[in-house]
């Protein structure tokens, strides 16, 4: 049986040396340093809209639609101001109507390509004859060698179709004003759901805030994964270390390989307890300063702290295990990639999760023990929140597989750690688990 005193030992002492290094302490502050900055940049960039001016060709087929297209571009144009709203900031629209008669239709193409290939224009669009009459298999033909351009096709789409609009009323001899009132749509305003205190008296109706819904559950979870690639991954460099300056062989002297790799575990996760705490200082602070204050609960703290552990846990036997399996750092890193990748898969499913939080997929993938921690923290942060069922479920997934990792990572870690000058691949380290 191993001895927990033993364990208390080797824990203490790998957390004091995390600590107490440099590297250690600069990254914790950089970390969110670079987060800042990252954020920063993004607000600033937001900020430097698109003015490129959008002069593109327009030959209507139709010989009526482009004075209407004019009168929306003059609009348009006439409301951008700078540091605007989106609605009114961006490029000018600068159409230009192209002549159909006279020289044949295969030449007017060339010769705008060409204008197109001198950046003369930035494109040109077709409108035929039967868009405005309601033909279903006219379409508006938009033509540009610039792929990444969004801005323009989006606004011939949507101001080409107000034209024909206007053109078919016209032409049904309806009034344009009655018309125009007759098809203002109707502004939606999100709210939350309505609460009566305890004299029955309604509450102020609130509105829904975005950042309550997409920067607040992103914030945690890109936090939990500050705290696990702060601790856990430093653990495969210190068994490496110890086992190419065959310190280990002395430590295995007066400890057990189970003690050994539990004492390691036990300070990665009082290293990531004590980022935990200071990440979450800094949240609380943060959240404050902006009134989203009453976010940062005492239950999304004990949440954090659970799902925390788990994953350093979970994660860190994973390091180990291919640190002790390993004799060269390029092989170690090799083996280190898939397990990263778990770590990073959470992020590029959280916009499936976000969108459905309760579809068969979302409960499907915050399921999954590796990625359990990073889902469904984000989630308790989400109106109304992930059921019950769901997050106790979770939480026992994970930690059953957290508890098969470190089983399988000591095993691993026995045989691994008095190998010398050969690593070994995933077939040996599966062999290693299942040898008796």
């Amino acid at each position: 049986m191993p001895r927990f005193n033993k364990l208390l030992i080797v824990g203490g002492a790998e957390a004091a040396m995390a600590i107490r290094s440099k590297a250690f302490i600069v990254g914790m502050m950089l970390v969110p340093v670079f987060s800042g900055a990252a954020i920063g940049f993004q607000r600033i960039s937001q900020n430097q809209l698109d003015r490129e001016d959008r002069r593109f060709a327009i030959l209507d087929e139709t010989g009526v639609l482009y004075p209407g297209i004019v009168r929306l571009a003059t609009e348009w144009n006439s409301g951008i101001a700078p540091g605007g709203p989106a609605s009114t900031s961006g490029p000018r629209m600068l159409p230009e109507l192209v002549s159909v008669q006279g020289e044949g239709a295969d030449d007017r193409r060339r010769n705008l390509v060409d204008r197109v290939h001198r950046k003369e224009l930035k494109a040109f669009v077709e409108i035929p004859a039967g868009v405005a009459t309601g033909d279903p298999a006219a379409h508006v033909r938009y033509y540009s060698d610039d792929g990444t351009d969004a801005a323009l096709p989006r606004w011939v789409e949507n101001n080409v179709n107000r034209a024909v609009l206007n053109e078919r009323f016209r032409a049904s001899r309806l009034d344009p004003v009655e018309v125009a009132r007759l098809t203002r749509q109707v502004p939606l305003t999100r709210l939350d759901l309505p609460s009566w205190d305890e004299h029955g008296v309604a509450t102020t109706e609130t509105a829904l805030d975005p950042a309550r819904t997409l920067a607040v559950p992103l914030v945690t979870m890109m936090l939990m994964m500050f705290v696990v690639m702060s601790s856990a991954p430093t653990l495969l460099h210190s068994v490496m270390e110890e086992k190419l300056s065959r310190t280990n062989e002395v430590m295995l002297g007066s400890v057990s390989p189970f003690e050994f790799m539990g004492g390691k575990l036990l300070g990665a996760a009082t290293v990531s307890l004590i980022v935990c705490a200071v990440y979450l200082t800094a949240a609380f602070l943060v959240a404050r300063r902006f009134g989203y204050v009453d976010v940062v609960t005492p239950r999304l703290f004990i949440w954090f702290a659970v799902y925390s552990l788990l994953a350093v846990f979970l994660f860190g036997s994973i390091f180990i295990a291919i640190g002790a399996a390993c004799s060269d750092p390029k092989d170690a890193q090799s083996m280190m990639m898939p397990s990263m990748l778990l770590i990073m898969m959470p992020i590029f499913t959280w916009p499936l999760v976000l969108r459905a939080p309760t579809s068969a997929l979302s409960v499907t993938l915050s399921l999954v023990p590796t990625a359990t921690p990073f889902l469904m923290l984000p989630l308790t942060t989400i109106q109304p929140g992930p059921a019950v069922w769901r997050q106790a479920l979770g939480v026992c997934l994970t930690a059953a597989t957290t508890v098969l990792f470190v089983w399988a990572a000591g095993r691993i870690f026995r045989v691994g750690l008095l190998m010398q000058g050969k690593s070994a691949t995933f077939a040996d380290m599966v062999r290693w688990v299942r040898a008796a």
